[in-house]
């Protein structure tokens, strides 16, 4: 029952921030924590994504980005150097 109750949640907080202004999504999610605001900017499509990281302050904007890269490329070392 969690684990359906836990996909309802998401799927539906993943409708809500689609729905939302840019500029009004990007205040929101650069108040909850970063891999929360990832997680959903991740299921959005890659427009609004853009849209909305670019409404942020630009270091949360880029650290949101590293932790979706980091997400969609685990096995890069941290460190390219």
């Amino acid at each position: 029952k969690r684990e359906e109750f836990m996909r309802v949640a998401e799927s539906q907080l993943v409708e809500i921030y689609k729905n939302m202004r840019p500029d009004a999504a990007a205040q929101q999610l650069e108040i909850v924590r970063p891999e929360v605001a990832a997680a959903i900017v991740m299921k959005l499509s890659p427009r609004l994504a853009s849209q909305i990281l670019n409404e942020m302050d630009t270091k949360k904007a880029a650290g949101l980005a590293g932790i979706i890269a980091s997400a969609a490329a685990p096995d890069l070392p941290k460190d390219p150097t």
